[in-house]
């Protein structure tokens, strides 16, 4: 999984390489810019981890989550 994107934004914005950092550090195997920057994102391998990252992720970026991936993507109806 690559963002192209992902360089090119943190020339100009050096902060999503330090989240990603700080990511990694804590524990996450992966991080990662989302989409065109307006996130970052770390995996871990559990509910557990996760909720040990998120505590020491949000002293500096409060506007952090925990979610959980799926299996499936968005579905139409009909």
């Amino acid at each position: 999984c690559k963002n192209y994107l992902e360089p090119v934004v943190i020339r100009k914005y050096p902060v999503i390489r330090q989240i990603k950092d700080r990511l990694t550090r804590l524990g996450c195997g992966y991080a990662q810019m989302s989409g065109s920057g307006p996130s970052v994102f770390g995996e871990v391998k559990g509910k557990p981890q996760g909720e040990r990252v998120l505590a020491e992720i949000k002293q500096k970026y409060p506007r952090g989550f925990l979610v959980e991936s799926c299996e499936k993507g968005v579905e139409m109806e009909g």
